[in-house]
């Protein structure tokens, strides 16, 4: 009889050890969800920001000699970026 009430004690101790790692495990993952939707929110008003200079970074980046030895119409489209 001993040993039957020992089994169940030893089970009950197991399951809320079990409860509790999960509920931990659960406050961790609320944190680090927290922290991804910060980020999340980080990246889409970098990429808000970035598309105003998209076309010029394209414009600047692009091939065929040198884009900055046109002078004043280089300068006129760089104000306008």
């Amino acid at each position: 009889m001993i040993l039957i009430v020992l089994t169940v004690v030893v089970i009950a101790l197991l399951i809320a050890v079990l409860a509790i790692y999960l509920f931990a495990i659960g406050v961790l993952l609320n944190g680090t969800a927290d922290n991804l939707d910060d980020c999340s929110q980080n990246v889409r008003t970098i990429a808000d920001r970035a598309e105003v200079i998209g076309p010029a970074v394209e414009w600047i980046n692009g091939t065929g000699g040198n884009r900055w030895s046109g002078g004043r119409r280089d300068a006129a489209a760089v104000r306008r970026c």
